[in-house]
């Protein structure tokens, strides 16, 4: 018990001196420049896409995701920690990797609370879900946590739009768009 004890009060002096210690550039490793890891994103994010065909670079990717991960690593209570963790989970979507990305969101919604993106991670978990995991369910849930949670932010509309068309099918989505065109052109003519 006492070691439990020792445990939760060792992990709460690490938290609580954190903060200062990501000030100095250092949190975890004594080695860790945090002036050089920015400089090294800001240039493999100069070189992310190709100027060539605007695709993704796929090494690079990897290098620019591994690079925002170790940045959190190092410096979790930085103020650039959450968006280059978005960033990260941005770029996992690029690559397909949806259970990826989701898990980077899911990191930033729960961790960073004054994250200007942070509802906007909740509900690009559920689109992932709903479009590219066919986890309809789950994208309900989130969906229905993000109208809860958050009824005034600008996406609990776009939530509740998808909610609407989750049970369709794809022919019954382009129907309902197509009804909703017609309806709007009316409603422009009047």
């Amino acid at each position: 018990m006492k070691r439990i004890v020792g445990g939760i009060l060792s992990a709460v002096l690490l938290l609580s001196c954190g903060e200062k210690d990501s000030e100095k550039g250092q949190f975890q490793d004594e080695s860790f420049d945090k002036i050089e890891a920015a400089k090294q994103i800001e240039e493999l994010e100069a070189v992310l896409i190709s100027s060539e065909n605007k695709s993704l670079n796929l090494g690079t990717a990897q290098e620019v995701v591994k690079a925002y991960k170790e940045y959190a690593k190092q410096l979790p209570l930085d103020p650039s920690t959450a968006e280059y963790l978005f960033k990260a989970a941005d770029v996992e979507m690029g690559l397909r990797n949806y259970r990826k990305a989701e898990l980077i969101y899911n990191r930033v919604y729960d961790n960073y609370h004054t994250y200007k993106k942070r509802v906007m991670c909740l509900y690009v978990t559920a689109f992932i879900n709903d479009n590219h995991l066919n986890q309809k369910g789950k994208a309900k849930e989130i969906y229905e946590k993000l109208i809860k949670r958050h009824p005034n932010h600008k996406l609990a509309q776009d939530a509740i739009a998808s909610l609407d068309l989750l049970t369709l099918s794809d022919d019954e989505i382009i129907e309902f768009l197509k009804a909703k065109n017609q309806n709007q052109a009316i409603d422009t003519i009047n």
